[in-house]
């Protein structure tokens, strides 16, 4: 089947710059470090690096060859490759159905009519369904998230007119407390934000995204490396290294090991269309697999740079290491300006530069989601797509812009979610409401069935077929033990019935080697590990 006429990266550099700047967002600058520090420093790192070769690779992959394959958005892609009336996507939508009645005789009707409505979406539009919740799944994680990077502009502009110019934590957390609750000024730097991220994109992937990868992306690790040097020259920042790095496996728990599974899934942008939409603009020749292992490395990189950067400041300044907002908008200015020489304003505005960039290359990412989208759909204009993926983006990011402490601003819409979803949906606000759904339901599912998809829907052959494509150096070289020659039959090989439809040229050999590990952790590993994650996510699975 021809494929449609589509932009693509100009090469293996633009792809993996841009996909590492999807990657490399906010979570990497408070969350890894924090989670890193809490569970063990180095042992925490080596158990999170075996999890991305165990769970973050397999489905990156997965989501690579889906959209490369398609060359489409991820509802186009997904609707493509499924089979015509899918007997898996009918199991998983009757087996809903029955969920949504098992809810309704619990008393949950809110989240039953939830249950039916996926359920419904999956007999009608089968394993598209995946493609519509990465789409509108993005777009929602982009409302909340723009309000953060936000932030983020804003205190940069503070802090190099040097209005962040106190040393004391109550200091700092008054002046974050004032302005979060300003709604007008919460508004406004998340417009910007969101203006920033079209920008970008307004010029299309080779000259808009790609062009300002590798500016930005460049400029965050010179940006890490500088804060890194000041921040390790400071007296007492061995402390600090320590606490992020020193192995204590006595620290390491099996709620840990579990942090170190979940944060190895949601780093690599995984489960909410991104890569397959990243993965759509791939030349045919480009390898995957190496690509897939650079964003990996450079995200893990940018991950423990950060750690580098304000773990030993905070220790060196005589401040403890608080997680989230706490420890970026509150922590980190008064650790800055407490620097001695009298240009901690100066480091404290290289940081939040820093901390703006992460931010756009990820909000960059989620918006392109919703453009293509709308392009491959509705056949229109990128202009118009952006404006309307804008638009939407915009409007459900006011509430979570008005709602940051608390439902004060939206108690109709707190009633509503209340009556229909019950009272213990309403812990914080709006903001955390969406984040919590985000990324302890819609990824976490998301990414277990991209992984079924592929396995036992759209298939191995096909899948290793397309993978091998670019690979064939990585997929071609086996295991000492099990290698043989391929007989008559191409059922011999992984991949050759598909490899063959598609003029692909097979090896000589057969074995144990990279696409049979890979059809071997797609299959059985992966979903298992995330459905695991997912469990623990949501309190069904509570380890002592």
């Amino acid at each position: 089947m021809s494929k449609a006429k589509r932009e693509n990266w100009s090469g293996a550099l633009g792809f993996i710059l841009a996909a590492a700047g999807s990657a490399i967002g906010l979570g990497n600058i408070w969350k890894f470090p924090y989670i890193t520090g809490l569970n063990g420093g180095g042992a925490f790192v080596l158990i999170y690096l075996l999890c991305i070769l165990l769970v973050g690779l397999p489905v990156m992959l997965c989501e690579l060859t889906i959209g490369r394959n398609t060359r489409k958005d991820p509802y186009g892609a997904f609707r493509e490759l499924q089979t015509q009336h899918s007997r898996l996507a009918r199991f998983f939508g009757w087996l809903l159905v029955l969920g949504a009645v098992g809810l309704v005789l619990g008393g949950r009707w809110g989240f039953a009519v939830v249950a039916l409505i996926f359920a419904v979406l999956l007999l009608t539009k089968g394993f598209a369904t995946l493609g519509l919740l990465g789409v509108f799944g993005g777009l929602a994680i982009l409302s909340y998230y723009a309000v953060v990077g936000g932030w983020a502009v804003a205190y940069m502009l503070k802090a190099f007119r040097r209005q962040l110019d106190y040393h004391d934590l109550g200091a700092a957390q008054a002046a974050f407390s004032q302005f979060v609750e300003n709604p007008g000024l919460m508004v406004g730097f998340q417009l910007v934000f969101m203006v920033l991220c079209a920008l970008v994109i307004w010029s299309g992937v080779r000259k808009g995204i790609e062009r300002w990868s590798k500016i930005l992306m460049p400029l965050l690790f010179l940006l890490l490396l500088a804060v890194i040097l000041r921040s390790l020259t400071l007296p007492g920042a061995r402390a600090g290294v320590a606490f992020f790095l020193y192995p204590d496996f006595s620290k390491l728990s099996t709620a840990g090991v579990l942090e170190a599974l979940g944060h190895s899934f949601y780093t690599l942008s995984l489960g909410m269309g991104i890569t397959v939409t990243y993965g759509s603009y791939l030349k045919r020749e480009q390898n995957m697999i190496s690509a897939s292992l650079w964003v990996i490395v450079l995200d893990t990189l940018a991950a423990t740079m950060a750690g580098l950067a304000i773990f030993p400041a905070v220790f060196a300044m005589g401040f403890d290491p608080a997680s989230g907002p706490s420890l970026l908008f509150e922590v980190l200015p008064a650790t800055f300006n407490s620097f001695p020489g009298g240009f901690g304003w100066f480091w404290c505005g290289l940081f939040f530069l820093m901390l703006s960039i992460a931010a756009l290359t990820s909000g960059v990412a989620l918006l392109q989601i919703g453009t293509a989208y709308f392009m491959d759909q509705f056949k229109i204009r990128r202009h118009w797509a952006i404006l309307i993926s804008f638009a939407g983006v915009a409007a459900l990011g006011v509430l979570s812009s008005v709602s940051i402490g608390n439902w004060e601003n939206l108690e109709a819409l707190k009633r509503a979610i209340g009556m229909t979803f019950g009272a213990g949906t309403l812990a914080g606000s709006f903001f955390d409401t969406l984040d919590y759904l985000a990324s302890n339901w819609m990824l976490p599912l998301s990414g277990m069935f991209i992984a079924i998809f592929v396995a036992w829907e759209w298939g191995m052959r096909p899948a290793d077929a397309e993978l091998r494509q670019g690979a064939e150096r990585w997929t071609d070289r086996w295991l000492p033990w099990g290698r043989r020659r391929i007989e008559s039959s191409p059922d011999a090989a992984p991949g050759a019935e598909a490899g063959a439809e598609h003029g692909i040229e097979l090896p000589a050999v057969s074995g144990i080697g990279f696409l049979t590990i890979w059809n071997f952790l797609v299959r059985f590993v992966s979903p298992v590990i995330i459905l695991l994650v997912f469990l623990y996510s949501i309190g069904v699975i509570k380890p002592h």
